[in-house]
């Protein structure tokens, strides 16, 4: 039997009951007369992919993480963030640029950043370059912005500059994000944990260094708890001369005293766990987690929901314990290197936390510190091979003690050599507290 209504086209009108019952009713007979339905192909189930509808624009999910709160730095003030980039659009779109404005929409350009200075920028576990977001994908920006005194800065307003290519053409796309608030303040006003000189702030903030692009969420939550974090090394200096940089002092750094920055509770503390020896990072055999990453530590609780973190300390020297009182300028314990390390320093950081991973990474400030220069980045400590004399590019670099400037309120950024001379903080006036967010910091986002 030839059934010619086979190529029929069954077509429902909306949801209209009759043309359903009429188009259930010719199918069974159809079907019953021996013939073949052709339904033509099967609408998409909900595991097929969505569907790209141009109209709803570029479909990307664009948020910082954790506050933004300005840092003051060499006499002006900085903003460090990250912005977290998830691909929700069918289409892979591509990051070409990104505006930062100042104010709740395009107001004042602060800067942009093209596809080469992007590419610096980003971090991603996906395949490819980072700056093509496929849906389902994320990818991270990180951002150092240093603020003109002139402007006022109360909200960032981000356009991203997209495009995506499908069969040849390319289309481009242009998203406007939510203005994001700038925290007033610029962090607790502390003492420097160290004291003497010349010391180097290694992997600073500033740079894109491994403690910014160390991306560890944990319980589920990331929390970008190094974002201003320091490893403090002591420098070498000819001995002839006496203003030239040899390199890092590895032998002299460890075993200086550490001092509390600031007046507060000690929260924290651990002690007990081995030293590596210098150059050889985990020769120890000590098992890293969450615990031991820190290696020996103290953390005390300086107010305003601040806790200033102390790690990587010599086995043996934490001279406090938890619940203890101490008074800034308050011997704690001494540098070492212990825990996730393999040369001896000082890791500094205030978060908003005193637990390892769980805090947001806060600035701070030094009331008095004497400035010396501040040099091009340097290699991370993986790339220091125990037989290498390791000068981080330092060597050579000129030194002049009589010629260092005296830095007030201020967070030395990556790179910078500086002095922390006992004159000096002596007679520093201590000012504002712990916190020193009074209505001054506003004050100083405007310039003033």
């Amino acid at each position: 039997m030839i059934c010619e209504a086979a190529d029929v086209s069954l077509e429902v009108e909306g949801s209209s009951k009759l043309n359903l019952r009429r188009c259930i009713h010719l199918t069974l007979a159809l079907i019953l007369a021996g013939c073949t339905v052709d339904f033509g192909e099967p609408e998409p189930d909900s595991s097929d992919p969505p569907v790209a509808l141009p109209g709803l624009g570029a479909r990307l999910s664009v948020a910082p993480i954790g506050p933004l709160v300005p840092a003051r730095a060499e006499g002006q003030l900085h903003l460090l963030y990250e912005l977290r980039v998830v691909g929700f659009d069918p289409r892979t779109l591509r990051i070409d640029s990104v505006g930062v404005y100042s104010g709740d929409s395009v107001n004042t350009l602060l800067t942009t950043h093209g596809t080469v200075q992007l590419a610096d920028m980003v971090e991603s576990f996906a395949p490819g370059d980072g700056l093509s977001i496929e849906s389902g994908r994320e990818s991270v920006l990180f951002f150092t912005i240093a603020i003109p005194s002139e402007i006022e800065v109360r909200h960032l307003f981000h356009r991203l500059w997209l495009s995506s290519e499908s069969r040849g053409a390319t289309s481009s796309f242009v998203l406007n994000t939510e203005p994001i608030t700038v925290e007033t303040g610029q962090g607790p006003l502390v003492d420097p944990p160290l004291r003497g000189g010349p010391w180097r702030a290694h992997a600073g903030p500033g740079g894109q260094t491994h403690h910014r692009r160390t991306l560890a969420p944990r319980d589920g939550k990331l929390t970008m708890d190094q974002r201003f974090a320091t490893d403090w090394f002591r420098l070498a200096l000819d001995p002839e001369t006496d203003a030239e940089i040899l390199g890092p002092d590895w032998v002299n750094t460890a075993g200086e005293p550490v001092f509390a920055v600031a007046n507060g509770v000690v929260v924290a503390v651990v002690d007990g766990l081995p030293d590596e020896p210098i150059g050889e990072l985990g020769a120890s055999g000590l098992v890293i987690d969450w615990e031991t990453i820190s290696g020996n530590r103290v953390v005390i609780d300086i107010g305003d929901g601040h806790y200033a973190w102390y790690e990587h300390l010599e086995s043996g020297s934490v001279v406090t314990q938890v619940g203890a009182r101490v008074t800034r300028g308050q011997v704690i314990g001494r540098v070492g290197n212990s825990g996730n390390t393999s040369h001896p320093h000082l890791h500094f950081a205030v978060t908003d936390s005193p637990i390892v991973g769980q805090g947001r990474g806060l600035p701070y400030r030094f009331r008095c510190f004497e400035w010396f220069s501040r040099i091009a980045p340097i290699p991370s400590w993986d790339q220091v091979a125990e037989d290498d004399p390791a000068d981080f590019g330092l060597a050579g670099t000129a030194f002049v003690p009589g010629q260092a400037e005296l830095r007030r309120s201020e967070i030395p950024l990556g790179g910078a050599i500086v002095d922390f001379s006992d004159a000096v903080i002596a007679g520093c006036p201590a000012g504002g507290g712990a916190s020193g967010s009074d209505g001054s910091d506003r004050a100083e986002l405007r310039g003033e």
